[in-house]
Protein backbone atom coordinates (compact mmCIF):
# COMPACT_ATOMS: atom_id res chain seq x y z
CA UNK A 1 0.00 0.00 0.00
CA UNK A 2 0.99 3.53 -0.96
CA UNK A 3 2.01 6.05 1.35
CA UNK A 4 1.91 9.36 -0.38
CA UNK A 5 3.41 11.51 1.87
CA UNK A 6 5.86 14.62 0.58
CA UNK A 7 4.62 13.58 -3.01
CA UNK A 8 3.87 17.15 -4.57
CA UNK A 9 7.63 17.92 -5.65
CA UNK A 10 11.01 16.29 -6.95
CA UNK A 11 13.94 16.89 -4.97
CA UNK A 12 17.34 18.55 -6.71
CA UNK A 13 19.74 20.15 -6.24
CA UNK A 14 19.95 23.97 -6.65
CA UNK A 15 16.84 26.57 -8.41
CA UNK A 16 17.63 24.85 -11.98
CA UNK A 17 19.97 22.39 -13.78
CA UNK A 18 21.90 24.95 -15.28
CA UNK A 19 23.19 26.51 -11.66
CA UNK A 20 24.51 22.73 -10.98
CA UNK A 21 25.81 22.55 -13.97
CA UNK A 22 27.57 25.86 -14.04
CA UNK A 23 29.87 25.28 -10.90
CA UNK A 24 30.66 21.89 -12.16
CA UNK A 25 32.23 22.71 -15.53
CA UNK A 26 34.12 25.35 -14.01
CA UNK A 27 35.46 23.45 -11.51
CA UNK A 28 33.70 25.70 -8.60
CA UNK A 29 34.31 22.69 -5.83
CA UNK A 30 32.98 25.10 -3.39
CA UNK A 31 29.84 26.31 -5.16
CA UNK A 32 29.45 22.97 -5.76
CA UNK A 33 29.38 21.74 -2.77
CA UNK A 34 27.33 24.29 -1.03
CA UNK A 35 24.14 23.75 -3.66
CA UNK A 36 24.96 19.76 -2.57
CA UNK A 37 24.51 20.30 1.46
CA UNK A 38 21.81 22.95 1.17
CA UNK A 39 19.78 20.20 -1.27
CA UNK A 40 20.70 17.22 1.35
CA UNK A 41 19.58 19.46 4.46
CA UNK A 42 16.01 20.18 2.63
CA UNK A 43 16.32 16.65 1.84
CA UNK A 44 12.94 15.08 3.45
CA UNK A 45 13.41 11.53 4.72
CA UNK A 46 9.58 11.17 5.08
CA UNK A 47 9.73 10.25 1.33
CA UNK A 48 6.03 8.53 -0.25
CA UNK A 49 7.02 4.77 -0.13
CA UNK A 50 5.14 1.60 -0.16
CA UNK A 51 4.48 -0.16 3.15
CA UNK A 52 3.38 -3.32 4.41
CA UNK A 53 -0.20 -3.40 4.87
CA UNK A 54 -0.54 -5.62 8.32
CA UNK A 55 0.24 -9.23 9.44
CA UNK A 56 -2.16 -11.90 9.67
CA UNK A 57 -1.25 -14.84 12.13
CA UNK A 58 -3.15 -17.91 12.47
CA UNK A 59 -1.92 -20.56 15.11
CA UNK A 60 -2.67 -23.70 13.24
CA UNK A 61 -0.86 -26.18 15.65
CA UNK A 62 -2.08 -25.17 19.21
CA UNK A 63 0.82 -25.93 21.12
CA UNK A 64 1.54 -29.05 19.36
CA UNK A 65 4.56 -29.96 18.57
CA UNK A 66 5.33 -30.33 14.91
CA UNK A 67 8.22 -32.71 13.53
CA UNK A 68 8.25 -31.23 9.97
CA UNK A 69 6.18 -29.34 7.74
CA UNK A 70 6.02 -28.62 4.08
CA UNK A 71 5.26 -25.51 2.37
CA UNK A 72 5.40 -25.40 -1.70
CA UNK A 73 3.56 -23.08 -4.66
CA UNK A 74 2.04 -24.79 -7.54
CA UNK A 75 2.81 -22.36 -10.47
CA UNK A 76 0.14 -24.16 -12.42
CA UNK A 77 -2.83 -23.83 -9.94
CA UNK A 78 -1.45 -20.30 -8.93
CA UNK A 79 -1.77 -21.66 -5.19
CA UNK A 80 0.14 -22.58 -2.37
CA UNK A 81 0.01 -25.03 -0.06
CA UNK A 82 1.18 -25.87 3.90
CA UNK A 83 0.99 -29.30 5.09
CA UNK A 84 2.14 -30.92 8.58
CA UNK A 85 1.35 -33.90 10.68
CA UNK A 86 -2.82 -34.27 8.96
CA UNK A 87 -2.55 -31.33 8.32
CA UNK A 88 -2.66 -28.65 5.75
CA UNK A 89 -3.76 -25.18 4.38
CA UNK A 90 -4.08 -23.91 0.78
CA UNK A 91 -4.21 -19.90 -0.22
CA UNK A 92 -5.34 -18.50 -3.14
CA UNK A 93 -6.04 -14.87 -4.65
CA UNK A 94 -8.80 -14.53 -6.94
CA UNK A 95 -8.53 -11.62 -9.70
CA UNK A 96 -12.22 -12.14 -10.04
CA UNK A 97 -13.74 -11.66 -6.77
CA UNK A 98 -10.35 -9.22 -5.44
CA UNK A 99 -9.87 -11.37 -2.09
CA UNK A 100 -7.51 -14.54 -0.78
CA UNK A 101 -8.96 -17.43 -0.21
CA UNK A 102 -7.85 -19.76 2.96
CA UNK A 103 -8.62 -23.12 3.15
CA UNK A 104 -7.69 -24.97 6.65
CA UNK A 105 -8.15 -28.97 6.49
CA UNK A 106 -7.67 -30.32 9.82
CA UNK A 107 -8.14 -33.86 8.24
CA UNK A 108 -8.22 -36.78 11.47
CA UNK A 109 -7.90 -34.16 13.90
CA UNK A 110 -10.25 -32.95 16.67
CA UNK A 111 -12.51 -29.87 15.12
CA UNK A 112 -10.90 -27.24 17.28
CA UNK A 113 -11.21 -23.48 16.64
CA UNK A 114 -8.61 -21.76 15.00
CA UNK A 115 -7.13 -18.86 17.03
CA UNK A 116 -5.70 -15.93 15.01
CA UNK A 117 -4.74 -12.54 15.00
CA UNK A 118 -4.29 -8.93 12.56
CA UNK A 119 -2.44 -6.37 13.50
CA UNK A 120 0.20 -3.77 11.60
CA UNK A 121 3.13 -1.46 13.65
CA UNK A 122 2.65 1.93 14.24
CA UNK A 123 3.44 3.92 11.50
CA UNK A 124 5.53 7.20 12.03
CA UNK A 125 3.36 10.63 11.69
CA UNK A 126 0.68 8.67 11.16
CA UNK A 127 -2.69 8.28 13.88
CA UNK A 128 -3.02 4.30 15.40
CA UNK A 129 -5.14 1.75 12.87
CA UNK A 130 -9.07 1.89 13.52
CA UNK A 131 -10.38 -1.58 14.43
CA UNK A 132 -13.89 -2.75 14.27
CA UNK A 133 -15.41 -5.96 15.01
CA UNK A 134 -18.86 -7.41 14.00
CA UNK A 135 -20.64 -10.65 13.82
CA UNK A 136 -18.79 -12.76 11.58
CA UNK A 137 -16.34 -10.22 10.40
CA UNK A 138 -13.77 -7.46 11.14
CA UNK A 139 -12.15 -4.81 9.79
CA UNK A 140 -8.93 -2.87 10.43
CA UNK A 141 -8.42 0.48 8.71
CA UNK A 142 -5.31 2.27 8.36
CA UNK A 143 -5.43 6.64 7.64
CA UNK A 144 -2.39 8.15 5.97
CA UNK A 145 -1.54 12.01 7.57
CA UNK A 146 -0.94 12.78 3.41
CA UNK A 147 -4.46 11.67 2.64
CA UNK A 148 -6.01 8.08 2.02
CA UNK A 149 -6.34 5.30 3.70
CA UNK A 150 -7.01 1.37 3.48
CA UNK A 151 -8.72 -1.48 4.75
CA UNK A 152 -7.93 -4.94 5.60
CA UNK A 153 -11.20 -7.34 6.27
CA UNK A 154 -11.27 -10.64 7.35
CA UNK A 155 -14.50 -12.95 7.17
CA UNK A 156 -15.47 -16.73 7.44
CA UNK A 157 -16.62 -18.21 4.14
CA UNK A 158 -16.93 -21.73 5.72
CA UNK A 159 -17.36 -21.65 9.33
CA UNK A 160 -18.01 -18.87 12.10
CA UNK A 161 -15.58 -15.71 13.11
CA UNK A 162 -15.31 -14.57 16.60
CA UNK A 163 -12.87 -11.28 16.87
CA UNK A 164 -12.28 -8.63 19.24
CA UNK A 165 -9.60 -5.74 20.15
CA UNK A 166 -6.97 -6.32 22.21
CA UNK A 167 -4.41 -3.73 23.08
CA UNK A 168 -4.25 -2.30 19.35
CA UNK A 169 -4.86 -5.65 17.65
CA UNK A 170 -7.63 -7.62 16.36
CA UNK A 171 -7.41 -11.09 18.05
CA UNK A 172 -10.24 -13.89 17.86
CA UNK A 173 -10.78 -17.64 16.51
CA UNK A 174 -12.89 -19.43 13.96
CA UNK A 175 -14.63 -21.98 14.78
CA UNK A 176 -15.22 -24.86 12.11
CA UNK A 177 -18.10 -25.96 10.87
CA UNK A 178 -19.18 -29.62 12.50
CA UNK A 179 -17.25 -31.68 9.54
CA UNK A 180 -13.78 -29.61 10.12
CA UNK A 181 -14.21 -27.55 6.94
CA UNK A 182 -13.03 -23.91 7.19
CA UNK A 183 -12.47 -21.27 5.09
CA UNK A 184 -11.22 -17.38 5.36
CA UNK A 185 -11.45 -15.12 3.28
CA UNK A 186 -9.63 -11.51 3.67
CA UNK A 187 -9.17 -8.71 1.39
CA UNK A 188 -7.53 -5.03 1.25
CA UNK A 189 -9.49 -2.25 -0.22
CA UNK A 190 -7.98 0.96 -0.73
CA UNK A 191 -8.85 4.90 -1.93
CA UNK A 192 -7.41 3.82 -4.85
CA UNK A 193 -9.76 1.46 -5.15
CA UNK A 194 -12.91 3.53 -3.96
CA UNK A 195 -13.97 6.34 -1.92
CA UNK A 196 -15.38 3.85 1.55
CA UNK A 197 -12.76 1.65 1.33
CA UNK A 198 -14.68 -0.42 4.16
CA UNK A 199 -17.63 -0.57 2.24
CA UNK A 200 -15.54 -1.81 -0.51
CA UNK A 201 -14.54 -5.13 1.57
CA UNK A 202 -18.13 -5.49 2.49
CA UNK A 203 -19.18 -5.57 -1.05
CA UNK A 204 -16.25 -8.22 -2.18
CA UNK A 205 -17.20 -10.57 0.56
CA UNK A 206 -20.93 -10.64 -0.32
CA UNK A 207 -19.85 -11.19 -4.24
CA UNK A 208 -17.42 -13.86 -2.73
CA UNK A 209 -20.18 -15.34 -0.30
CA UNK A 210 -22.38 -15.83 -3.20
CA UNK A 211 -20.56 -17.26 -5.27
CA UNK A 212 -19.31 -19.36 -3.20
CA UNK A 213 -16.04 -21.11 -2.45
CA UNK A 214 -16.12 -23.79 -5.45
CA UNK A 215 -17.00 -21.00 -7.79
CA UNK A 216 -13.96 -18.85 -6.69
CA UNK A 217 -11.29 -21.82 -6.97
CA UNK A 218 -12.81 -23.25 -10.58
CA UNK A 219 -12.76 -19.61 -11.54
CA UNK A 220 -9.02 -18.89 -10.17
CA UNK A 221 -7.86 -22.30 -11.54
CA UNK A 222 -9.23 -21.80 -15.07
CA UNK A 223 -8.17 -18.13 -15.54
CA UNK A 224 -4.58 -20.04 -14.51
CA UNK A 225 -4.91 -22.39 -17.39
CA UNK A 226 -5.35 -19.60 -19.69
CA UNK A 227 -2.91 -17.64 -18.98
CA UNK A 228 0.04 -20.60 -19.27
CA UNK A 229 -1.44 -21.51 -22.46
CA UNK A 230 -1.08 -18.28 -23.89
CA UNK A 231 2.63 -18.92 -24.72
CA UNK A 232 5.36 -21.75 -23.72
CA UNK A 233 8.78 -22.17 -24.05
CA UNK A 234 11.16 -25.05 -24.24
CA UNK A 235 15.21 -24.55 -24.15
CA UNK A 236 16.26 -28.15 -23.30
CA UNK A 237 17.76 -26.69 -19.87
CA UNK A 238 15.29 -27.39 -17.04
CA UNK A 239 17.09 -24.65 -14.58
CA UNK A 240 16.37 -22.20 -17.20
CA UNK A 241 12.90 -23.43 -17.63
CA UNK A 242 11.98 -23.07 -13.77
CA UNK A 243 13.25 -19.86 -13.64
CA UNK A 244 11.27 -18.52 -17.35
CA UNK A 245 7.97 -20.18 -15.86
CA UNK A 246 8.51 -18.73 -12.03
CA UNK A 247 9.29 -15.55 -13.10
CA UNK A 248 5.67 -15.40 -15.37
CA UNK A 249 4.35 -16.85 -12.26
CA UNK A 250 5.58 -13.71 -10.53
CA UNK A 251 4.07 -11.29 -13.05
CA UNK A 252 0.66 -13.73 -13.18
CA UNK A 253 0.11 -12.91 -9.78
CA UNK A 254 1.23 -9.28 -9.58
CA UNK A 255 0.48 -7.60 -12.28
CA UNK A 256 -2.85 -6.31 -13.31
CA UNK A 257 -4.27 -3.93 -15.57
CA UNK A 258 -6.00 -0.69 -13.94
CA UNK A 259 -3.92 -1.75 -10.54
CA UNK A 260 -0.51 0.69 -9.76
CA UNK A 261 2.81 -1.13 -11.14
CA UNK A 262 5.30 -2.30 -8.83
CA UNK A 263 8.39 -0.65 -8.31
CA UNK A 264 11.31 -1.77 -6.32
CA UNK A 265 10.43 -5.01 -3.82
CA UNK A 266 7.32 -5.42 -5.33
CA UNK A 267 5.32 -7.84 -3.27
CA UNK A 268 8.11 -8.29 -1.07
CA UNK A 269 8.01 -5.53 1.15
CA UNK A 270 7.54 -6.52 4.64
CA UNK A 271 8.51 -3.27 6.52
CA UNK A 272 7.09 0.19 6.98
CA UNK A 273 9.69 1.29 4.82
CA UNK A 274 11.62 -0.57 2.79
CA UNK A 275 14.95 0.32 0.96
CA UNK A 276 14.89 3.06 -1.98
CA UNK A 277 10.75 3.79 -0.67
CA UNK A 278 10.33 0.87 -3.35
CA UNK A 279 10.47 3.78 -5.34
CA UNK A 280 10.37 3.14 -9.64
CA UNK A 281 13.72 3.33 -10.44
CA UNK A 282 13.46 3.94 -14.10
CA UNK A 283 16.00 1.79 -15.63
CA UNK A 284 16.56 -2.09 -15.43
CA UNK A 285 15.07 -2.25 -12.02
CA UNK A 286 12.23 -1.67 -13.50
CA UNK A 287 11.98 -2.77 -16.85
CA UNK A 288 13.02 -6.30 -15.88
CA UNK A 289 9.29 -6.95 -14.73
CA UNK A 290 8.30 -6.76 -18.06
CA UNK A 291 11.08 -7.41 -20.73
CA UNK A 292 9.26 -10.83 -21.10
CA UNK A 293 5.69 -10.08 -22.05
CA UNK A 294 6.25 -8.60 -24.66
CA UNK A 295 7.20 -11.81 -26.59
CA UNK A 296 5.31 -14.29 -24.80
CA UNK A 297 1.70 -13.18 -26.02
CA UNK A 298 1.11 -11.74 -22.61
CA UNK A 299 1.18 -8.18 -23.93
CA UNK A 300 -2.16 -7.25 -21.79
CA UNK A 301 0.02 -7.32 -18.05
CA UNK A 302 2.13 -4.08 -19.80
CA UNK A 303 -0.50 -2.00 -18.67
CA UNK A 304 0.41 -1.19 -15.49
CA UNK A 305 4.00 0.21 -16.54
CA UNK A 306 2.50 2.31 -19.48
CA UNK A 307 -0.22 3.36 -17.52
CA UNK A 308 2.40 4.53 -14.72
CA UNK A 309 4.70 6.77 -17.11
CA UNK A 310 1.48 8.02 -18.81
CA UNK A 311 -0.20 9.32 -15.36
CA UNK A 312 3.03 10.90 -14.21
CA UNK A 313 3.95 12.53 -17.47
CA UNK A 314 2.71 15.71 -16.36
CA UNK A 315 5.11 15.59 -13.15
CA UNK A 316 7.68 14.91 -16.08
CA UNK A 317 6.81 17.68 -18.40
CA UNK A 318 6.71 20.57 -15.72
CA UNK A 319 10.43 18.94 -14.39
CA UNK A 320 12.06 19.02 -17.21
CA UNK A 321 10.38 22.71 -17.88
CA UNK A 322 10.93 24.24 -14.32
CA UNK A 323 14.46 22.58 -13.33
CA UNK A 324 16.28 21.31 -16.50
CA UNK A 325 14.61 24.09 -18.99
CA UNK A 326 14.52 21.85 -21.60
CA UNK A 327 10.98 21.09 -23.22
CA UNK A 328 10.04 17.31 -23.18
CA UNK A 329 9.43 15.48 -20.30
CA UNK A 330 12.32 14.35 -18.06
CA UNK A 331 11.53 10.97 -16.48
CA UNK A 332 13.22 10.15 -12.64
CA UNK A 333 15.66 8.14 -11.68
CA UNK A 334 14.23 6.99 -8.70
CA UNK A 335 10.00 8.26 -9.18
CA UNK A 336 7.61 8.33 -6.81
CA UNK A 337 3.95 6.99 -7.09
CA UNK A 338 3.50 10.58 -7.84
CA UNK A 339 6.16 10.80 -10.19
CA UNK A 340 8.59 12.76 -8.20
CA UNK A 341 12.24 13.03 -8.34
CA UNK A 342 13.63 11.69 -4.74
CA UNK A 343 16.81 10.52 -5.58
CA UNK A 344 19.30 11.57 -2.45
CA UNK A 345 21.13 14.71 -3.40
CA UNK A 346 24.38 13.32 -2.45
CA UNK A 347 23.62 11.44 -5.40
CA UNK A 348 23.21 13.79 -8.18
CA UNK A 349 25.00 12.22 -10.81
CA UNK A 350 21.74 10.28 -10.82
CA UNK A 351 19.04 12.26 -9.77
CA UNK A 352 19.84 15.20 -12.26
CA UNK A 353 21.06 12.88 -14.86
CA UNK A 354 19.12 14.00 -18.14
CA UNK A 355 20.47 11.56 -21.43
CA UNK A 356 18.88 8.19 -19.69
CA UNK A 357 15.72 9.70 -18.37
CA UNK A 358 14.48 12.41 -20.69
CA UNK A 359 12.53 11.90 -23.67
CA UNK A 360 12.41 13.83 -26.33
CA UNK A 361 9.20 16.64 -27.43
CA UNK A 362 6.81 15.75 -29.85
CA UNK A 363 5.71 12.39 -31.26
CA UNK A 364 8.17 9.19 -30.83
CA UNK A 365 9.22 7.67 -34.04
CA UNK A 366 9.42 4.04 -34.80
CA UNK A 367 6.07 2.66 -34.96
CA UNK A 368 5.81 -0.73 -34.92
CA UNK A 369 9.47 -1.27 -35.50
CA UNK A 370 10.10 0.50 -31.75
CA UNK A 371 8.03 -2.08 -30.58
CA UNK A 372 9.61 -5.33 -32.10
CA UNK A 373 13.14 -3.79 -31.42
CA UNK A 374 12.24 -3.58 -27.36
CA UNK A 375 10.35 -7.11 -27.46
CA UNK A 376 13.48 -8.33 -29.40
CA UNK A 377 16.47 -6.23 -27.41
CA UNK A 378 15.23 -3.53 -24.51
CA UNK A 379 19.17 -2.13 -25.03
CA UNK A 380 18.83 -1.98 -29.26
CA UNK A 381 15.92 -0.19 -29.17
CA UNK A 382 17.29 2.29 -26.55
CA UNK A 383 20.36 2.83 -28.92
CA UNK A 384 18.66 2.94 -32.06
CA UNK A 385 15.14 5.21 -31.12
CA UNK A 386 16.58 7.21 -28.17
CA UNK A 387 20.23 7.73 -29.13
CA UNK A 388 19.65 7.45 -33.10
CA UNK A 389 22.34 5.08 -33.48
CA UNK A 390 22.08 3.42 -37.31
CA UNK A 391 23.65 0.79 -38.71
CA UNK A 392 25.68 1.76 -41.02
CA UNK A 393 24.74 0.64 -44.76
CA UNK A 394 26.80 0.16 -47.99
CA UNK A 395 26.12 2.65 -50.65
CA UNK A 396 24.14 2.00 -53.40
CA UNK A 397 23.71 3.27 -57.08
CA UNK A 398 19.95 2.80 -56.97
CA UNK A 399 17.56 2.65 -53.96
CA UNK A 400 17.12 -0.69 -52.15
CA UNK A 401 13.89 -1.70 -51.36
CA UNK A 402 14.22 -0.19 -47.65
CA UNK A 403 14.82 3.05 -49.64
CA UNK A 404 11.46 2.65 -51.85
CA UNK A 405 9.72 1.76 -48.85
CA UNK A 406 10.57 4.85 -47.05
CA UNK A 407 10.04 7.16 -50.30
CA UNK A 408 6.25 5.66 -50.62
CA UNK A 409 5.71 5.53 -46.68
CA UNK A 410 6.68 9.54 -46.62
CA UNK A 411 5.01 10.28 -49.66
CA UNK A 412 1.79 9.07 -48.04
CA UNK A 413 2.08 10.80 -45.13
CA UNK A 414 2.47 14.13 -46.55
CA UNK A 415 -0.10 13.19 -49.05
CA UNK A 416 -2.85 12.14 -46.53
CA UNK A 417 -1.30 14.80 -43.71
CA UNK A 418 -2.71 17.53 -46.44
CA UNK A 419 -5.99 16.21 -47.23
Amino acid sequence: VWNRQNDTGSFFPGDTFAELRQAFLESDEKAFKSIIEKANADYSTALPHLTTSGTLRLHLDEGKRIRSSTMRVALQEGRAHLSWNKEKVSTLVSRRYDVMLIDIDREGEERSRVPWELARPQLEGNPPPELESAPGVCFLTQSFAAGGQYTIGLTALVGSLVAEDVHGRLVGFVEPEPNGECILLLTIASTDDAEDTKAECRSRFEAARQAGGKAIETNHLDWWNDYWLRGLASVGKPAVETWYYRSLYLCGSLLRPGRPSPGLQGLWVGENVPPWSADFHTNVNIQCVYWGLLTNNRLDLMEPYLNHYHETADAARRDAAEYFQMRGLRIPHGGSIGGHETTMPKWAILGTDVSGSAQPAGPQRGGTTLLRDQALCPFRAWAVHRLGLREERAPRAFPDALDRGILVHDALHRLLGGA
